[in-house]
């Protein structure tokens, strides 16, 4: 072992312990402030200490509200326009109406691929590649960074997202294509794959404008 690597790995074992130390004294220190502040209520008539399963009799149930729709970005006049995520589909942000348009395609594509009942074995696989996929292709993100208006813009999270859905739509379109359905059904499919791809175009003319 050469001395740079010997002094590499005394440098790692030092942060490691120092880690260690600092962990340690950060529970230690979250210990006692619990200790204290338990000792504290001791003291207050007003507050009574007890357990999970006593705050049943406390709490009783009572007759609630339902919450709105909304969101914790979600403001008064967000509700009273009835847009209540701003930040994720709103309903004057053109991007958010494409992104939207797009991914509910994708949605009708791996639900056909999936519900399909005779199916080819590798036709099976696509729908299930499509699922998967698809679970990942409708993270926040790509919603989020698409609020120019509100300072929070990424042309690459925003098309990142794209090509993440265009992944999931491509193998849910290959799945009903492999399977045993009416060719009128498949050309149905069909014409949702080649709308979906001028949608996003249509997003991507607007990255890049």
């Amino acid at each position: 072992m050469c001395i740079r690597d010997r002094a590499y790995e005394t440098i790692d074992t030092i942060e490691h312990i120092h880690h260690h130390y600092e962990d340690a004294k950060q529970k230690r220190d979250l210990a006692d402030a619990h200790k204290k502040f338990f000792a504290e209520l001791k003291d207050l008539p007003h507050i009574e200490v007890v357990t999970i399963s006593e705050l049943a009799d406390k709490f009783p149930t009572r007759k609630v509200k339902p919450p709105e729709q909304s969101s914790w970005s979600t403001s008064k006049e967000d509700l009273s326009k009835k847009n209540y995520y701003p930040l994720w589909k709103d309903a004057g942000n053109r991007i958010h109406q494409l992104q939207w348009e797009h991914i509910n395609i994708c949605f009708e594509l791996a639900d056909e691929a999936m519900t399909l009942e005779n199916n080819t074995r590798e036709g099976k696989q696509f729908a299930i590649i499509a699922r998967g996929l698809l679970d990942r292709a409708v993270h926040s993100c790509q919603f989020w960074w698409a609020n120019k208006n509100h300072g929070m813009w990424d042309v690459n999270m925003i098309n990142k997202g794209l090509i993440q859905q265009e992944e999931a739509e491509i193998n849910a379109y290959k799945s009903i294509k492999l399977s045993s359905v009416d060719d009128d059904i498949k050309r149905k499919f069909y014409h949702k794959v080649a709308a979906a791809r001028d949608i996003a175009n249509k997003i991507r003319d607007q990255l890049i404008a």
